[in-house]
């Protein structure tokens, strides 16, 4: 595995919403709790989120959202990426977003965690060191 973990927006999501069982949500802890690690991509996902409706739940999700970002070290766009980005796009058939994540990982030597298997699980032929946290270790 690589040096250290990049999250996904489907992990920090459902990390911050409590949404896995407590052994999943103390292994994630120990993860998340130094700095986190995230793409561009994922702070664009995590800050975009505005549901149409107004409920005190989706507001506190939104705050710890904004929270968890402004708490991590977000990776930012440069030409290595563009590059791998370009590579994955070109070898596997996948969503420019994802495409960015997996690069992201790739480049910078880190574990992309993630539960997105049906996109992410075809890049590990490319590098991808990819962990699923839903998965046995």
């Amino acid at each position: 595995m690589g040096k250290g973990f990049l999250i996904d927006t489907s992990v920090a999501s459902k990390y911050l919403r409590n949404d896995y069982e407590a052994h999943l949500l103390d292994f994630l802890d120990g993860i998340m709790k130094p700095k986190p690690c995230i793409s561009f991509v994922t702070k664009i996902e995590l800050l975009a989120y505005n549901p149409a409706f107004n409920n005190p739940e989706v507001i506190a999700y939104k705050q710890d959202f904004a929270t968890f970002v402004y708490e991590s070290f977000v990776i930012g766009l440069n030409d290595a990426l563009i590059d791998e980005t370009i590579r994955i796009r070109k070898t596997v058939k996948l969503k420019l977003p994802d495409a960015i994540i997996a690069a992201t990982a790739i480049v910078h030597d880190l574990t992309l965690l993630s539960d997105n298997d049906s996109d992410f699980v075809k890049v590990i032929p490319l590098g991808l060191q990819y962990l699923n946290p839903k998965q046995p270790l």
